[in-house]
């Protein structure tokens, strides 16, 4: 199967009504879009997790032995794309949710890397042609001594994973209960530890333009760029997320309001800690549609493999 080749036909018989998709067919379709050149790794996470959940048969349980190899959770040991290679045509004796689930994150780090033949730099439209104020230097704030980062973020960051750092700040901007002042702690202080958390610039096909106009902002195209962030996680692309957000929380939007917490009139330089703030996981009051049916019918509409990995798991799913 040739995905870029077959897309059109791929897209039909997946948005067909009358016709059920087999685990083989799923299983052989999830191996094309890891592979392919168009679908950079961070965007496959969500889905592959809203198909385990739901549909945990599409997986046989994880093993390895004398044949099948161990999977490997150290970077040095994927610096090659032997690694990936290798792995990917594994899959087709074990298919494992942990095995798809490792090479997401070996994809990604080769992405991070610009190893040959993976990368945004095969698919850029222009480079650098969003042209706004974001692109201004920004000064970053100082950050306080109290702060303690949520603990999924830190777990994220000691384990340099970087789909799951991206993932980790996505959703502390999607969660209501953390105020604005402690987003931007947060990215502040994982970029402390991650100067790789945000990639350059691109617009690409599955990575398109920013409006600028802000009567364009949606909240359909709030999540449609939360869709290129995850695509091509820019700095400018997360700032004008973060925009669109206070936008939107502005026109009193429900799931876009941030939520008023006794510690939100404390000043960003208190050096009182929030209690238990060390320990303590941010609890999730968002909006964001993660992988939901409502964002799969948002990638959809975007076209190319994106939408192929949309109708792929809604039919899975039973929602086409």
């Amino acid at each position: 199967m040739n995905i870029t080749k077959d897309e059109n036909a791929l897209l039909e018989e997946l948005l067909n009504q009358t016709t059920s998709v087999s685990i083989e067919k799923c299983r052989e379709v999830l191996i094309e879009l890891l592979n392919s050149k168009a679908l950079p790794a961070q965007l496959l996470l969500g889905p592959i997790e809203l198909l385990k959940n739901s549909k945990p048969e599409t997986f046989d349980l994880y093993h390895f032995d004398d044949v099948i190899p161990e999977i490997s959770n150290k970077e040095t040991d994927w610096e090659e794309n032997n690694y990936f290679y290798h792995y990917i045509a594994l899959l087709k004796s074990n298919f494992s949710y942990e095995r798809y689930e490792n090479l997401i994150r070996v994809k990604a780090s080769l992405e991070r890397d610009g190893v040959k033949g993976f990368g945004i730099k095969d698919n850029i439209i222009e480079k650098n042609t969003t042209k706004t104020f974001l692109q201004e230097e920004k000064i970053m704030k100082q950050l306080p001594d109290s702060y303690f980062p949520p603990e999924n973020l830190k777990e994220s960051v000691s384990k340099g994973n970087i789909v799951y750092i991206r993932s980790a700040i996505l959703a502390l901007l999607s969660n209501n209960n953390v105020q604005w002042s402690g987003l931007d702690n947060a990215v502040i202080w994982t970029r402390n530890q991650c100067n790789s958390l945000f990639d350059a610039h691109i617009e690409a096909n599955y990575a398109k333009a920013i409006n600028p106009n802000n009567s364009a902002w949606t909240t359909d195209y709030y999540f449609e760029q939360e869709v290129y962030l995850n695509a091509n996680f820019s700095e400018i692309r997360w700032l004008h997320l973060v925009e669109v957000r206070k936008s939107l929380a502005a026109k009193n939007l429900k799931g876009f309001v941030r939520n008023i917490t006794k510690h939100s009139t404390m000043p960003e330089n208190s050096n009182e800690p929030t209690r238990n703030s060390r320990s303590t996981p941010v609890n999730q009051q968002h909006s964001s549609k993660n992988a939901d049916p409502d964002k799969l019918k948002i990638m959809l509409k975007i076209g190319g493999a994106i939408a192929i990995l949309a109708a792929l798991i809604l039919a899975m799913l039973g929602e086409k």
